[in-house]
């Protein structure tokens, strides 16, 4: 079954299979009890990615958004406890001033890394960047 999934997953477009049986594919994977965490990459309507980052913000499940440079205008990252909820979350942002979107399902995380460098460092960094 793990073959037929990955087989399905990479054959199609997150966007086009978000589907209550990929839910239910997904859950089975993802039932450790330590939740779901999903990226969300979005193209919103011209002129209407600010009012979007907005929404985006208000839904339960969103943790972060940023505007991107590239093929999509927004980038959020939904954390939430189960795929029921994931679900309400994307229809929710589906909901919003957007032309596309594309769904990426985590299926497994690493802790964050934190950076090696000094606040000195950094520091030195940014003046160099900002001096003219």
């Amino acid at each position: 079954m793990f073959e037929h999934f990955l087989l399905t997953f990479s054959e199609k477009s997150l966007s086009a299979i978000i589907t209550n049986q990929l839910f239910s594919w997904v859950g089975i994977f993802m039932s450790n009890g330590e939740g779901v965490e999903a990226y969300e990459l979005i193209v919103a309507e011209h002129g209407a990615d600010a009012d979007v980052l907005q929404a985006l913000m208000t839904i339960d499940g969103v943790t972060e958004a940023s505007l991107v440079y590239g093929e999509f205008d927004i980038h959020c990252k939904i954390e939430v406890e189960n795929m029921t909820k994931l679900k309400e979350a994307i229809t929710k942002i589906r909901k919003l001033k957007i032309i596309t979107s594309e769904t990426l399902i985590a299926y497994e995380s690493v802790p964050k890394r934190v950076s090696g460098l000094s606040n000195r460092r950094l520091k030195r960094m940014h003046h160099n960047r900002t001096r003219r």
